[in-house]
Formats: C-alpha cells, sequence, structure tokens
C-alpha cells in the first residue's frame, strides 16, 4: 500500500511508493526509506502519515461522489 506524509504549510502530500516504510525515531523525527533513498522529516514539518490502498483525500472525494450518485 502507498504511503503519504502530510507535510505543514504544504498543499500536497509527499507520495511514495508501495514500496516505502516508515519508522519515527526518538524526539518525532519521521524516516521513509524508499528503495535506496532515506527521507527524514523533524517532527516540526511533517503533520500525518496515511497508509493505504489511495489517498484519504480521494476517499473522500470518492465517498461524496457515491452518495451524490444514490
Amino acid at each position: 500500500m502507498a504511503l503519504w506524509v502530510q507535510l505543514r504549510d504544504h498543499d500536497d502530500d509527499v507520495e511514495f511508493p508501495d514500496t516505502a516504510s516508515y519508522d519515527i525515531h526518538a524526539g518525532g523525527v519521521l524516516a521513509v526509506t524508499s528503495a535506496t533513498d532515506v527521507h527524514l522529516f523533524s517532527p516540526g514539518y511533517w503533520e500525518h502519515v496515511t497508509i493505504g490502498a489511495r489517498h484519504a483525500v480521494a476517499d473522500a472525494d470518492h465517498d461524496a461522489a457515491d452518495a451524490r450518485w444514490q
């Protein structure tokens, strides 16, 4: 499943592929490993991590569309 990281003061989330993994280190540092890349986010910079087959906003849009269709 894909992984998205919501960043403070950014409209778009950072998306990582299905093979990405994450860990939260001491002090709240978020480490995302994707292939041979390691991305570190300070606790003041990241706000939320979403893991799923589809982005949370896309899920909300999809649910709203389903509700309108019914």
